[in-house]
């Protein structure tokens, strides 16, 4: 009996015996399985197939390491870590995300299964199984149900779904055997001194030194948050060596050409606070490079409306263009094109004393019994 994790056809994980569907006992596990592939304790066993099902699972993984021995050369447990590793981040999320997220991702999940971050990963769905043993790939049930012949019931991804190469399989086999990791999972577990190297030392004391704040956003996060309020240095050029800045407040400083560019290289940023500085229309152009940029902060700048309707950011949430020289038409006209954005603009002072008037003059306003329409 074995723990498994269901694929398309099936609403939870379930037990069932490996016998095949034709009846045969189980074959016991090859030892001509490469290093990697082997489990730690020899019980783990494979089912005999009928022929009219074509070939074993382990026809089908030797098959794959004919074709790909040039790329495989497998390593011993005494020389584990000089072999080919991979990353989630870099090398696995991306296959996760090709042929699995589709069906245990956000919008959907099978099983109750999620693969879309590294944590839902290693997080059993409707069953208490781990999908994925470090250090074991032929004991994860996740690798079990990608070496499925297609036409098994428990194949994953389903048969008529776009499916992995061999040599997506096998990276994610390799990363399993060298204990399924995540640099950047690690690295959020570490001091911010401890991320750095040598140069990005020297970075982080000369800003820090010149009224700069430097800090990982939170325990659980190799990320950064950089506060240059006070910051009285002569220029930018220390945050290119910073890695993985999420979040830039700039507020109040006179930023030049040169430095915006500075800016506009920081692929990370979500946040950028650029409030009561000398932003104008001039600074769009490098703003739109920013395309993980989610919160922009312009209020108390020299913004006007041609600026506002050049913006164009994919993923951004919420805008602030109070105090600015945008007018209440180009933040209509800028809702128009982006509904989803939450755009904030200045308060309309008038508006709000004439309500307050309106609500002096009724008094039912202020009775929650009975409250004003």
């Amino acid at each position: 009996m074995r723990k498994e994790l269901c694929s398309s056809p099936h609403s939870t994980w379930s037990r069932r015996n490996l016998r095949s569907r034709d009846g045969l006992r189980h074959a016991p596990y090859s030892s001509s399985y490469p290093d990697f592939l082997r489990p730690k304790r020899n019980t783990w066993t494979l089912p005999k197939v009928g022929l009219d099902r074509g070939a074993s699972r382990l026809f089908w993984v030797i098959a794959i390491f004919i074709g790909l021995s040039p790329f495989l050369a497998s390593p011993s447990n005494e020389d584990q870590g000089k072999g080919v590793q991979y990353d989630y981040d870099a090398d696995i999320a991306p296959i996760l995300d090709q042929y699995c997220v589709k069906c245990h991702g956000p919008d959907e999940q099978k099983s109750r299964y999620r693969l879309d971050t590294y944590e839902r990963l290693l997080t059993p769905g409707s069953s208490d199984g781990q999908p994925i043993i470090p250090y074991s790939p032929m004991e994860s049930p996740l690798l079990e149900y990608l070496l499925m012949p297609g036409d098994d019931e428990y194949h994953m991804p389903p048969e008529d779904e776009d499916q992995p190469n061999a040599e997506d399989i096998i990276k994610i086999a390799r990363w399993i055997y060298y204990g399924a990791t995540n640099k950047t999972a690690v690295a959020a577990t570490l001091a911010l001194e401890e991320l750095l190297d040598k140069n990005q030392l020297v970075a982080l004391k000369e800003l820090r030194e010149n009224g700069g704040i430097i800090q990982k956003l939170g325990k659980s996060k190799a990320s950064l948050l950089v506060d240059l309020q006070q910051f009285s240095g002569s220029n930018l050029n220390q945050l290119t060596k910073l890695p993985s800045i999420e979040e830039l407040r700039i507020t109040g400083l006179g930023i030049s050409s040169g430095e915006l560019e500075i800016v506009q290289s920081l692929s990370s940023l979500k946040l950028l606070d650029g409030r009561n500085s000398n932003a104008d229309d001039e600074w769009i152009v490098h703003i739109n490079q920013l395309g993980s940029l989610e919160y922009l902060n312009l209020f108390g700048t020299q913004l006007t409306d041609t600026g506002l309707n050049d913006l164009n950011l994919p993923v951004l949430k919420k805008l602030y263009v109070g105090d600015t020289r945008v007018t209440q038409q180009g933040i209509e006209q800028f809702k128009h094109g982006f509904p989803e954005i939450e755009i904030y603009g200045s308060v309309d002072l008038k508006a709000v004393l004439q309500i307050t008037e309106d609500a002096k003059s009724n008094s039912t306003t202020f009775n929650p019994e009975n409250p004003a329409d």
